[in-house]
């Protein structure tokens, strides 16, 4: 065989075997870029103090909710948060907007809790509860630990557990509850 042709060959061969080479790792970058984007903001935010934080998600060019506090601090994973402010926006209109003194927010499932006496508004209504929580994999406001949900005209609702499914416009009060009526 010619020796050119021979090592025109070997170039081409040696040419994709390279391009192959980096068509594999492009791939295997970009299937393992979530993990490694925890890990480095996981690395970056560890032992962190963030004065005025604020996290925001859209869906469709819209704010879905927005959480912002005065001050965060990282701990074990999480961000701890000082008098948290949550803004959930309900589908077909209106803002639910809840505040509490302190709170937590897990960035790898952007779940976000408010404790310690939170309370809610939405349009007329007003809720307390001892916790609230945003289930991001549920799109879902929660209040586990009981609720009261008032409206001036109306009365008020008090119950185990509520949840708020922000898509749907739809409350669930799941447990007892207690409706007590105003006439």
């Amino acid at each position: 065989m010619d020796t050119p042709l021979l090592l025109s060959r070997v170039r081409r061969g040696c040419l994709a075997a390279a391009a192959a080479l980096v068509l594999v790792g492009a791939g295997m970058a970009a299937w393992h870029r979530p993990h490694l984007a925890r890990r480095a903001a996981a690395l970056a935010l560890a032992g962190a103090r963030i004065a005025h934080p604020e996290v925001v998600e859209q869906r469709a060019g819209r704010m879905a909710w927005r959480l912002s506090a005065e001050e965060a601090r990282e701990r074990d994973g999480v961000m701890v948060l000082e008098r948290p402010r949550l803004e959930v926006a309900v589908e077909g209109g209106g803002t639910i907007v809840a505040r509490a003194p302190q709170g937590v927010f897990a960035p790898d499932t952007r779940d976000a809790r408010l404790v310690n006496g939170a309370r809610a508004r939405w349009g007329d209504w007003r809720l307390a509860a001892p916790v609230l929580a945003y289930d991001a994999a549920r799109d879902a406001l929660v209040a586990p630990r009981g609720f009261v949900l008032a409206r001036a005209g109306w009365g008020r609702a008090r119950g185990a557990r509520l949840v708020v499914e922000r898509t749907r416009r739809r409350l669930v009060a799941t447990g007892s509850v207690r409706v007590e009526v105003r006439r």
